[in-house]
């Protein structure tokens, strides 16, 4: 063996200026990437229950996406849109952020949603993340497991 040893790959995201991400709310309760991990079902489930309320998921990059029942008229799913216009394309739409995620690796889509100034509910154990500890936003909401609005 030469002593090169392994390594180990690194994937290290675009830093994220709170700047050029704020904007002010739209009107729809939003989920960015639609699969059965991050929570589709249970979104479009939510949005079935509520039909007072507008619900707008974004097309993941990955994974096969979880699309609306048919004959929810208060849904809409739109396409993925490149980092450069999600302020114009996601956040300025949203009311709230909802991330009913099994697992957040990163957890960028909340801070995003938390540099727009969109308030972001994220139950456990999405919120047990560091992204969530460490959020200094006004705008983000971890209810209690178990809680009621």
């Amino acid at each position: 063996m030469l002593g090169l040893g392994r390594r180990r790959a690194s994937w290290r995201a675009r830093p994220l200026i709170a700047e050029e991400y704020h904007t002010q709310p739209g009107g729809c309760a939003t989920l960015v990437n639609l699969n059965a991990d991050k929570g589709g079902e249970l979104f479009w489930q939510i949005a079935a229950w509520s039909p007072q309320w507008r619900f707008r998921g974004v097309r993941g990059a990955y994974g096969k996406q979880v699309m609306p029942p048919p004959r929810l008229p208060n849904c809409e799913v739109v396409d993925s849109v490149p980092g450069h216009l999600v302020r114009e394309h996601v956040y300025s739409r949203a009311r709230e952020v909802l991330m009913p995620s099994l697992y957040e690796s990163r957890g960028r889509v909340a801070v995003e949603a938390f540099a727009s100034g969109i308030p972001v509910i994220a139950p456990p154990p999405a919120s047990s993340k560091p992204w969530a500890r460490q959020a200094s936003s006004p705008t983000a909401t971890i209810p209690p497991c178990g809680s009621t609005p």
